[in-house]
């Protein structure tokens, strides 16, 4: 079977209820497709059913199988631009110009607890294959300058070769008519989080239990992201024993209109990671006019700048004077919201579509 494409790309996390490295490579494509005017064909594998002419499913059901073989034996019958667009390829490929990959973090290397069976597995796959693939790319695109930092520190990469394409948002200047005012707000705090212990979340529990009664009283947590029910029961257990239950909500699968709902109603969004390759929450708290308090650490002041009030995510007590500091001082925190506003212009989908029609009219256009 011939394609007449000039672009193939993994498109497996890219369809159905994606986030994250889906939006992006669905955003990233978009560009390539619809402002440059290339031929693009997403790869999936057999047996995902996606009603439409630019997938094409075949090769084995397990994804390291797909990607390690039914991927390397397929690419090498096609002349097309090739996508790895999450962090790993096959490690049978062979370095060529016409390779595309693209990482977005290197946290899978470090030795996080608390993650999931199907998290460690991909961490796991992730630390076996990357250092035997990334000197094979002449082409590597990540999120922020700290990642691309960081591949320069862990590998031996020309400098040249790393480009950074941040991750983008819709956003208009003329939207910001929608969001609430702060004092519209419910008496929420929001965080979206995750097993891993490099996320943090159990932090923002501590943290909310050692608030002053007035303010535990009036506001709850509403968490989103901790779905392994093993680690739901001690996160649970975690506010039984502080005894903060009836103001924790854990909140299941979110579709994309209820998060945005979900930001734009709260009062103020909690980011106490660790490490990120970039965090999409910050520009979408900014977007939505939500107050961001975040870690003082790894991307956060590169792409948060100073829009957001930040905290040392080793200490809790820095976490709660933190959310008293964003309650208590409203000019300050409206004043915050503000800069959100222009902070998020530099992440917009337009500045999105100026750096990829840049990345490829410097590495590809003749």
């Amino acid at each position: 079977m011939k394609f007449d494409v000039e672009i193939v790309y993994d498109a497996t996390f890219a369809i159905n209820q994606h986030r994250g490295m889906g939006k992006y490579i669905n955003n990233f494509v978009g560009v390539l497709k619809n402002n440059i005017g290339l031929r693009a064909l997403g790869l999936l594998r057999t047996g995902t059913k996606v009603d439409s002419n630019e997938y094409h499913s075949f090769g084995f059901s397990i994804y390291i199988l797909w990607e390690q073989f039914s991927m390397y034996f397929f690419t090498k019958r096609i002349e097309s631009m090739v996508i790895y667009p999450y962090n790993t390829s096959t490690i049978f490929l062979r370095k060529s110009s016409k390779n595309v990959l693209i990482i977005h973090d290197l946290i899978y290397f470090n030795n996080s607890k608390d993650r999931s069976l199907r998290q460690k597995v991909g961490a796991v796959y992730r630390r076996f294959v990357v250092p035997r693939i990334i000197n094979k790319f002449e082409h590597i695109i990540t999120v922020s300058e700290y990642s691309k930092q960081q591949l320069l520190n862990r590998f031996d990469l020309d400098k040249n070769m790393v480009n950074v394409i941040p991750n983008s948002i819709g956003f208009n200047k003329s939207d910001i008519i929608l969001n609430p005012k702060y004092y519209e707000r419910g008496n929420y705090i929001l965080h979206i989080g995750g097993e891993p212990s490099y996320k943090n979340s159990k932090s923002l529990l501590y943290a909310f239990s050692k608030l002053p009664d007035h303010i535990k009283e009036i506001y709850k947590v509403k968490m989103i992201g901790i779905r392994d029910n093993k680690v739901l029961h001690q996160y649970k257990k975690i506010a039984s024993d502080l005894a903060i239950t009836e103001a924790i909500e854990f909140l299941p699968y979110q579709s994309d209109e209820q998060i945005n709902d979900l930001y734009k109603n709260a009062k103020m969004f909690i980011f106490p990671s660790f490490d990120e390759g970039f965090g999409i929450p910050i520009i979408e708290s900014f977007k939505f006019g939500c107050p961001l308090l975040c870690s003082h650490s790894s991307c956060f002041p590169e792409i948060a700048g100073n829009a957001a009030r930040y905290f040392d995510p080793n200490d809790e007590n820095s976490i709660a004077s933190a959310i008293v500091l964003t309650i208590e001082d409203e000019e300050e925190t409206i004043s915050k919201i503000e800069l959100g506003y222009k902070q998020v212009e530099k992440y917009s989908s337009d500045m999105f579509v100026e750096n990829v029609k840049s990345w490829y009219n410097k590495n590809f256009k003749v």
